[in-house]
């Protein structure tokens, strides 16, 4: 079984200090908390990266399927967001570990997003498919979902609450269609 492993940490006058991808830096005034730290956030990662390749399972599904549906649409490549992924895995032993592989998720997670986007927007779904809009827009919303956990790892731990201020940007949104009863 694969495992995010980072394990990067500096000692400064005295307190052993992690910095993050996702911009959090956290102090620990014992190299055992360091540790643990460290061990909690590569269970956070490695759970991440499930996630994520079970959404790229997904992704892969849908490009089929419009494909499948659209004789004029071209085949979709999914290799970006696989390797996106990897590179978090191979990254994470890397002196930068800490921030690379951040940054590779939040990129498998900016990626991700586009690519649904296409797909529900681009006129490849009929306007009568509404169960693989909806299917989409909860893709969507799961990838946001992880997007936004992603950013604010640790930000509990360091200032007590989460700061939003960071995710406004990411307030992503596509328009879901209304559904007609008869």
């Amino acid at each position: 079984m694969r495992e995010v492993l980072i394990k990067t940490f500096t000692k400064e006058n005295g307190e052993y200090i992690v910095q993050l991808g996702n911009g959090t830096i956290h102090k620990f005034k014992s190299e055992k908390a360091t540790k643990k730290f460290l061990a909690d956030t590569n269970r956070f990662l490695t759970e991440f990266t499930y996630r994520c390749n079970s959404i790229l399972i997904e992704l892969y599904q849908h490009g089929r399927e419009i494909w499948l549906i659209q004789p004029d649409c071209k085949a979709i490549d999914h290799s970006s967001l696989e390797h996106f992924i990897k590179q978090a895995y191979d990254r994470s032993t890397w002196k930068e570990g800490n921030y690379f592989t951040f940054i590779d998720l939040k990129k498998f997670c900016d990626h991700s997003k586009a690519l649904i986007k296409s797909y529900r927007n681009t006129g490849r779904i009929s306007s009568t498919d509404t169960i693989r809009r909806h299917r989409l827009d909860h893709l969507f919303s799961q990838v946001q979902d992880l997007h936004i956990k992603l950013i604010n790892y640790g930000e509990a731990d360091c200032f007590g609450k989460f700061d939003t201020s960071k995710i406004e940007h990411l307030r992503d949104t596509i328009s879901i269609s209304k559904l007609r009863v008869a």
